[in-house]
């Protein structure tokens, strides 16, 4: 079986001001459209409208998922320079009203809302 199995990682970043380290508004359009050109489907809107997702591809070993992951973490961030931002890869904001950040239009995001109220 050795082989037989794979896995990939998946990982949120929230959108920044790169001076003021502020949560951004918005969906910053132009770093979106940069990001999934150059990215493909290794990049992704999250739940929350400042989100970007980074997601690896499958992989047998980790050695190779973490070179991938780091690839995309500096690739992503240099995108996000070139437009004023930065990421932050953690769980919330650690100022930000999560309750007045606009979530990401898509059904499944809709439903998530709709349970938490």
């Amino acid at each position: 079986m050795a082989g037989a199995f794979t896995f990939g990682i998946e990982e949120e970043h929230f959108l920044v001001d790169a001076g003021t380290k502020n949560l951004v508004d918005g969906a910053c359009e132009a770093f979106f459209d940069e990001a999934e050109e150059t990215l493909g489907d290794r990049v992704s809107r999250e739940f929350l409208l400042p989100q970007v997702e980074l997601i690896t591809s499958p992989h047998q070993d980790v050695a190779g998922a973490r070179a991938e992951l780091r690839d995309l973490r500096h690739r992503v961030a240099a995108i996000a320079a070139r437009h004023g931002l930065a990421t932050l890869a953690v769980g919330t904001h650690p100022t930000a009203a999560w309750r007045d950040v606009e979530q990401t239009p898509k059904q499944r995001y809709d439903a998530v809302m709709t349970i938490s109220r």
